[in-house]
């Protein structure tokens, strides 16, 4: 209920202040944000969610600005990953499957592991970029 207002606003507002040229920025974003969550979805590392969230964001703020989005959102995100693993106890593990998962040797997370709510990371790393641009 977030996602598809969030970009229908970005895409008015974008085409409001921009013209043309604005929507179409709004729409870039969009689809770049899409397609950069899209991968990290196909590869069971984020959620549904996260992605259309991703692509509302790009669609508010346009791709050259969502391409720093993206580097706050993920600084956040690692904090907050490994601020998750060594509050539960599971750093070493965690590094270890992560290890694992970049190699190729483990398909997807288990049931057992630790999950993040990656939309308060998104909504972070916006509201980080935006406060430094």
């Amino acid at each position: 209920w977030i996602t598809v207002p969030g970009a229908a606003v970005g895409l008015a507002l974008q085409t409001w202040f921009g013209g043309f040229y604005g929507g179409l920025a709004s729409l870039a974003g969009a689809g770049l944000g899409l397609g950069i969550f899209l991968v990290l979805y196909i590869a069971c590392g984020m959620g549904a969610g996260d992605v259309k969230l991703f692509s509302a964001v790009g669609a508010l703020v346009g791709p050259q600005t969502l391409m720093v989005v993206f580097v706050f959102t993920g600084l956040i995100g690692g904090i907050a990953a490994i601020a998750l693993a060594i509050s539960r106890g599971r750093f070493r593990e965690t590094l270890e499957k992560a290890g694992a998962l970049m190699r190729g040797t483990r398909a997807a997370a288990g049931p057992d592991a630790l999950r993040l709510p990656y939309g308060a990371v998104i909504a972070g790393g916006t509201l980080v970029s935006l406060w430094f641009s």
